[in-house]
């Protein structure tokens, strides 16, 4: 069988309860299929019932989405749950790594600032350094998801993405028509070349 957990729960490890149904001797006829010279009403005459029985399945952290559990609830049943997990709207993931995407403000990228970045613990403080290009791929260790058999954590990985205004008031525009002029290279007088010279 299947089941869905989020990414957090394959972060930190999630509980859940399964249904399926077990054989068992009739309790009517006691597993022999007739009472008397009669087949049993009961189990119709196979001396066996199905009883529903349910499960609690512990999930262990750091699974991997497909990942599978097997469960042995009794010496004649093993059930193998299929752990699938959903998409995450913060996070992509590979492996133990993780992949995120940051808004940062365009005055940010220019000249520098800092953003929140979402982690699997809780916001950290990126210090975005002046000049940042749009892109941009910031790497933080330890931020990604448990690796497999050992204690220590993967990578985050933050990309940039640079916001422009949508809308810039007369003001705006001004200041950036200025910048764009000290941006712009001034044309040099250059002597002209006279072939006859």
């Amino acid at each position: 069988m299947s089941i869905n957990i989020t990414l957090n729960e394959a972060y930190n490890g999630a509980k859940r309860v399964i249904s399926y149904r077990r054989a068992e001797d009739c309790g009517v006829c006691g597993g022999q299929g007739f009472r008397g010279q009669t087949v049993c009403a009961n189990c119709g005459g196979s001396g066996q019932t199905d009883r529903p029985v349910r499960l609690e399945v512990s999930i262990p952290a750091r699974i991997d989405d497909h990942g599978k559990i097997r469960v042995r609830p009794d010496q004649y049943t093993e059930i193998i749950v299929q752990v699938r997990i959903r998409p995450d709207k913060r996070f992509t993931r590979s492996g133990s790594d993780l992949r995120t995407t940051v808004e940062v403000p365009y005055l940010d990228a220019i000249l520098g600032g800092e953003v929140l970045v979402p982690t699997m613990t809780g916001s950290v403080v990126l210090t975005v350094p002046a000049g940042t290009p749009n892109g941009k791929v910031f790497r933080l260790a330890g931020k990604g998801m448990p690796r497999q058999g050992v204690s220590d954590y993967g990578t985050l990985y933050a990309t940039i993405s640079v916001l422009l205004p949508a809308d810039l008031t007369e003001e705006e525009q001004e200041l950036f028509q200025q910048l764009k002029t000290l941006e712009t290279p001034q044309a040099v007088d250059e002597p002209v070349f006279d072939p006859t010279d």
